[in-house]
């Protein structure tokens, strides 16, 4: 804490002895200062709330805001200058996404009128890719870790839908080429769909709640397309990535986001799940395409949920042609693919995967994953008998 509180004071001195001489002058000075806090806030535990706490008391929260607001401007051909103020914008966001990781600050910065409309500001404005991938950070933070309490989010919330924030999110998805920014806004999207879609209606006259803003449909439809791309024209490199013509990758962990917002958007109601159905055949094959490689490897267990979230809400009269696509190109990857069935209550993909189930895995489902089983005898027992019998196994 008092390394903290050093620098807090030391960045409050040049601000104010450096005023006069603009931004040429205080901008080094300040990069260094903000720069230091922000790895300092980041080091931070999130038990460390007393802490994080003094540092709002401090005056911290002002003063990394009061940066943020002044930290532009300048002379517009200075291209080092400009690069200076940017990354002085980026530090400081950074720094309060950083305050933000415990409930109680979490609480008080957005709560706080100024702080949540500089950031919604900064997310709405800004052009540098870095500085609106630490704004992206602190809303999908302030959510995630305010999650449990919705009555600390109500500024925040309105603030967001009141801004149409989320159609500008969905012009960024499009339009970035910084595959970190591409994820994290991804990230947030799939957050906020889930956390407003009791309410979020699509366009304005299908049971949208009039007090409520809704999401244009054509931006949404032309966001899905866009993020289906994504997954249909990913390839499995040597390295394991996902490689995306022309010439981008797209790891792994892009991969599980893009996956768990199209997800999310199967899941939250009718209307939404029908904007996957025209894509419904690539992303069949895509799926059928990458299930062996996502069914060997358990660090991507929550990629193989994700797509099952997806092919669950398709048409299941297209499962049993993409499980035998599967299981021609590799057989233990569909009795995988049963298995994970079984886990996630979906029997009418059991049925299509139950030929190529092995013994040895019901065998395991038993031991391991009993409740599993018996959920899947109560919602279809005729699927539960035939996976049995497939696997010579007797209930």
């Amino acid at each position: 804490m008092d390394q903290v509180e050093k620098t807090l004071r030391s960045l409050g001195k040049c601000i104010t002895a450096d005023a006069a001489g603009g931004w040429a002058t205080a901008g080094p000075k300040v990069l260094d200062r903000v720069n230091r806090l922000a790895d300092q806030l980041l080091d931070l535990t999130a038990s460390d709330t007393a802490t994080q706490r003094a540092i709002l008391d401090l005056g911290g929260r002002d003063l990394l805001l009061k940066v943020l607001s002044e930290a532009n401007g300048g002379d517009a051909a200075d291209a080092d200058l400009q690069s200076s103020l940017e990354r002085v914008r980026e530090r400081c966001v950074s720094s309060l996404a950083n305050l933000a990781r415990t409930p109680d600050v979490a609480a008080a910065l957005v709560g706080y009128a100024p702080c949540v409309d500089l950031v919604i500001f900064t997310l709405l404005n800004e052009a540098d890719t870095r500085v609106l991938q630490a704004a992206v950070r602190f809303l999908q933070t302030a959510f995630t870790i305010l999650a449990a309490d919705p009555g600390a989010l109500i500024d925040l919330i309105s603030a967001v839908l009141d801004s149409n924030a989320i159609e500008h999110l969905f012009f960024i998805i499009n339009n970035t080429l910084a595959p970190a920014l591409f994820n994290d806004a991804v990230a947030l999207v799939t957050t906020v769909l889930w956390m407003f879609h009791r309410r979020l209606a699509l366009d304005a006259g299908e049971g949208a709640d009039p007090d409520f803003p809704f999401v244009p449909r054509t931006e949404v439809e032309g966001v899905v397309a866009y993020l289906v791309a994504v997954l249909q024209r990913g390839v499995l490199g040597q390295d394991g990535a996902v490689t995306a013509a022309p010439g981008a990758e797209v790891s792994w962990q892009v991969a599980a986001t893009v996956a768990k917002c199209l997800g999310t958007m199967a899941l939250i109601g009718p209307a939404w799940q029908l904007l996957l159905d025209p894509h419904a055949p690539a992303l069949y094959r895509t799926f059928a395409a990458l299930w062996p490689s996502i069914s060997r490897d358990p660090d991507l267990e929550p990629l193989a949920g994700y797509w099952l979230r997806i092919v669950s809400q398709l048409n299941p009269a297209g499962w049993s042609v993409v499980v035998k696509a599967i299981a021609d190109a590799d057989a233990p990857s569909a009795d995988k693919l049963a298995e994970t069935a079984v886990l996630h209550s979906l029997p009418a993909l059991v049925r299509a995967a139950a030929p190529w189930v092995t013994r040895a895995t019901v065998r395991r489902l038993q031991a391991e994953y009993p409740d599993a089983l018996q959920a899947l005898e109560a919602a279809a027992p005729k699927v539960h008998g035939e996976l049995m019998a497939r696997a010579g196994v007797v209930a």
